[in-house]
Formats: C-alpha cells, structure tokens, sequence
C-alpha cells in the first residue's frame, strides 16, 4: 500500500509501516528530517501542512493519507485555550 505520513509523531508509524512493507511517503519541513525519514526508508518530501495546493499534489497516487501532525502546546499552558491556536489552525 502506498502511504502518506505528515506530522513529527508520526516517525514511529514511518519505521513501523516501512517494516510492514509499505511504500511510505513522509512530510519534511527541513533537510535534516527529510534526511532522517530517508534513513527509515521513507520517502521524504518537503513541505508545509498548511500548503493545501502542494499537499493535494503530494497526496496524488497515494491509497491512504495518515495525518499526525499537531502544535500542542507545553503542558503549563494546555488549560489557555489561547495556547491552542496553532493546533487548532
């Protein structure tokens, strides 16, 4: 099955689904987490989540999209619903 992975949490599902045998393909917004997500076996592309034009390119081909990306906040801050802004973006 061809996947796609977004989010930082989701590097345990790369190495886990790469293992399954899937072909997996990974969000990277930097050189050295696309580096990282190649070392897995991933196929790493960069890019934003909040890029919906280049995601939906991205997504093309692919029988399932696994979204794990979030911003949560510190854990001081979670009960600030001002704190949630990012995540809720």
């Amino acid at each position: 099955m061809k996947v796609f992975v977004t989010g930082a949490i989701g590097r345990p599902a790369v190495t886990a689904l790469v293992s399954a045998g899937h072909a997996v393909t990974a969000l990277a917004r930097s050189d050295p987490k696309a580096a990282e997500l190649a070392a897995k076996g991933a196929t790493a592309v960069r890019g934003s989540i909040f890029d919906t034009p280049h995601l939906a390119t991205l997504f093309a081909g692919h029988d399932v999209i696994v979204n794990l990306a979030t911003a949560l906040p510190p854990t001081a801050d979670f009960a600030k619903l001002s704190a949630w802004k990012e995540n809720i973006r």
